[in-house]
């Protein structure tokens, strides 16, 4: 989604967005040639699990997905933020007429359900903390479904949904105060990818860090 990621179906040749624009920049450096393909996320991840793609993007790391992709770990198996790809943070979208319904810690006035992403961490989330909540909506319909009263409100990545919020007129709506989750973003490769090309992906991941340190040292316009 913009301003992450340009295009609808597709990912265009120019303008592609911060994130695409990072890999390719990344992948040139250490002559890796870069194909992109957009996929629903559950699809993207049986693809990399499959060996039909070499990675995706943005993915959250969690210790059961070690299963299905390599995420850039250190000798105790814990992710090495600095091959991260960006840090998200992910807001709670309300209608701005209600209380915020989010104080950080706990959702307050939980009568009717909070959306998010199928198959995203924050989605997994309001599951194990007992909240009434859907998967159904993808972000757009999550937020409009919000706007007319039928979600408590939706959980996206911030500047995705502001710049939602933006090009479909969704002006009743604004961010709880609070944080709902603030996470790296990575790009995992396929666990067969790796075994034949480990120093390439070492490579490829330590491009990353430097081209995202450039992009982050410049002001970012969303």
């Amino acid at each position: 989604f913009k301003p992450f990621s340009n295009g609808e179906i597709t990912v265009p040749k120019k303008m592609k967005g911060i994130l695409p624009d990072l890999v390719e920049k990344a992948a040139a450096e250490v002559n890796l040639q870069v194909e992109f393909v957009r996929r629903p996320w559950k699809r993207c991840i049986d693809e990399l699990k499959g060996n039909k793609v070499d990675g995706i993007f943005v993915a959250i790391y969690l210790l059961e997905r070690e299963v299905w992709g390599r995420f850039p770990l250190d000798e105790e198996g814990k992710p090495q933020r600095e091959y991260r790809l960006w840090t998200a943070n992910y807001a709670l979208f309300h209608h701005e007429m209600e209380p915020d319904p989010w104080d950080g810690y706990r959702f307050s006035n939980a009568r009717r359900p909070f959306g998010a992403p199928r198959g995203y961490v924050a989605a997994k989330l309001l599951k194990e903390q007992g909240y009434p909540h859907t998967v159904k909506y993808l972000p757009l319909e999550g937020l409009r479904k919000t706007q007319a009263g039928l979600l408590g409100g939706y959980v996206i990545e911030e500047q995705v949904g502001r710049n939602l919020m933006r090009q479909h007129s969704l002006n009743v709506l604004q961010a709880s105060s609070k944080v709902f989750l603030k996470s790296d973003w990575y790009l995992p490769f396929s666990h067969e990818f790796y075994e034949r090309n480990p120093k390439l992906v070492k490579d490829f991941w330590r491009a990353l860090k430097k081209y995202r340190d450039e992009e982050l040292a410049n002001p970012i316009n969303f």
